[in-house]
C-alpha cells in the first residue's frame, strides 16, 4: 500500500508539471495567435494601400474657372517690349554712328573740323540740260539758290580778298566738285564780275564738256601752254557774258611737274590781275598732289564734300596735309544734301521755290539775258 501511495503521489506530482507546462504552452499559443492576428490585419492595410500616396494635402474647396487669363500679361509684355525696343534702337542707333565713318551730317564740318561751311547744296538731278548749267538754264532751281548764297557768303566773309582766286577740289572723284565750280563761276558772271574759270583737271578734265564747242580747237589747252607746246589763244570765249574759260587739253604724262612750274605761278598771277575771279575746278585730293600743288599758289582752299559720300579720316588728312602745304581752306561746299529727309533745309528751299523769280517767261528773259 505504502509503494502506491508513493507512486499515486509522484503520478500526481507530474501530473501538476505538465498541466504547468500546458498552461504555458496555452498561454504561448494566445499571445501567437494574437501577433498573428495583428499581422494578418496590418497585411491587408498595406495590401488595400497599395498605389495610393500619401498626402497630407487635403481639398478645401474647390478650384473655379478664372474669367481672364492669368498669363500671359499683356499689357506689361507690351511695355516691357516698348521699353527694350527703344533702349535697343537707340543703342544700335549710337553702335552704327561711332563705327561709321562718313559725315552724315552739315554741322559736323563746322564743329568738329572746324571749317566754314560757305553753302549747301541739294541733291539735284538732270532736267534736259547738265547740271552744270543749271545756273543760266533754271534760275529758280534750287541749286541755283544755293550758289547766290554760296556766293554771297564769299563775298560778304572776312575771307573775300583771299577768295579772288581759289580752287574747288574734293576728298575723292564724283563729289560734285565739277559742278559746283561751273555754277559758281557762273553765279559770280551773272553778278557782274570778270570771271575766268580754269580746268585743272587734267587726269580726268570735264569742264570742256559744258563750256566749249566740240569743234572749238582755238584754245591749245592748258597742258600744252603749261608744257611750253603753244602759248597763244589759251583763253576761250563760250558766249556767257563777263565768264572766260581755259580748257585742261590733252591728258598730259606729267600733271603734278606741270602744276608746279613757275609757268602755271605766272599764269595765276596773270589771271588774277586781269579778272576779278579766278576759279580754278582742280583734282580730287585722295591719291593726288596735284590738288596741294595748286593751293599753294591759289588764293585759298574750297572744298566740296558729299553727305554719306566723305570720310572723317579723309577730310582730316586733307585739311592737315593743305595747312602743311601753306594752303588756306576757305571753307567747304556741302553737295548732294537730301532736303526732303534731314538737317531743316527742306523748308528753306520750299519758301524759296515759292518766292522764285517771277513767273516763267521772266525767267526765261532773264536766262537770255544772261547768256548774251
Amino acid at each position: 500500500m505504502g509503494a502506491r501511495v508513493e507512486q499515486q503521489k509522484k503520478m500526481a506530482i507530474d501530473l501538476n508539471e505538465r498541466a504547468t507546462q500546458y498552461k504555458i504552452m496555452a498561454r504561448e499559443v494566445e499571445t501567437n495567435k494574437g501577433i498573428y492576428q495583428s499581422l494578418l490585419e496590418r497585411t491587408k492595410e498595406i495590401e488595400s494601400m497599395v498605389g495610393v500616396s500619401s498626402s497630407n494635402i487635403h481639398i478645401i474647396d474647390k478650384a473655379m474657372l478664372p474669367i481672364m487669363p492669368f498669363k500671359p500679361n499683356v499689357k506689361l509684355n507690351l511695355l516691357l517690349a516698348i521699353v527694350v525696343g527703344v533702349m535697343g534702337g537707340l543703342g544700335l542707333a549710337f553702335f552704327l554712328e561711332y563705327f561709321t565713318d562718313t559725315i552724315t551730317n552739315p554741322d559736323e564740318i563746322s564743329d568738329r573740323f572746324h571749317i566754314p561751311i560757305l553753302g549747301v547744296a541739294p541733291l539735284s538731278k538732270t532736267n534736259g540740260f547738265p547740271v552744270e548749267h543749271t545756273f543760266v538754264r533754271d534760275p529758280g532751281a534750287p541749286l541755283s539758290e544755293a550758289m547766290r548764297s554760296t556766293k554771297m557768303s564769299i563775298q560778304l566773309s572776312g575771307i573775300a580778298s583771299q577768295a579772288s582766286s581759289f580752287v574747288l577740289t574734293s576728298t575723292k572723284p564724283s563729289e560734285g566738285k565739277t559742278t559746283m565750280a561751273a555754277n559758281l563761276a557762273l553765279a559770280f558772271a551773272g553778278a557782274g564780275e570778270r570771271v575766268i574759270l580754269v580746268d585743272a583737271d587734267m587726269r580726268k578734265p570735264r569742264l570742256h564738256k559744258f563750256f566749249q564747242d566740240p569743234g572749238d580747237t582755238s584754245s591749245p589747252g592748258l597742258s600744252k601752254f603749261l608744257s611750253g607746246v603753244s602759248s597763244k589763244g589759251l583763253i576761250c570765249q563760250n558766249g556767257i557774258s563777263n565768264l572766260c574759260f581755259i580748257p585742261a587739253g590733252p591728258v598730259p604724262p606729267n600733271p603734278v611737274e606741270l602744276l608746279a612750274s613757275d609757268r602755271f605761278a605766272l599764269l595765276v598771277q596773270t589771271l588774277t590781275r586781269r579778272f576779278d575771279r579766278v576759279i580754278i575746278d582742280g583734282p580730287p585730293y585722295l591719291g593726288f598732289a596735284d590738288a596741294l600743288v595748286i593751293s599753294r599758289i591759289m588764293g585759298g582752299v574750297v572744298l566740296v564734300s558729299s553727305m554719306g559720300e566723305t570720310t572723317r579720316d579723309a577730310l582730316l588728312h586733307f585739311k592737315k596735309s593743305v595747312l602743311n602745304s601753306q594752303g588756306k581752306i576757305l571753307g567747304c561746299i556741302i553737295n548732294k544734301v537730301n532736303l526732303g529727309k534731314r538737317f531743316g533745309y527742306q523748308s528753306y528751299y520750299k519758301y524759296y521755290s515759292y518766292y522764285s523769280y517771277g513767273s516763267t517767261k521772266d525767267n526765261k528773259k532773264k536766262t537770255k539775258e544772261l547768256a548774251e
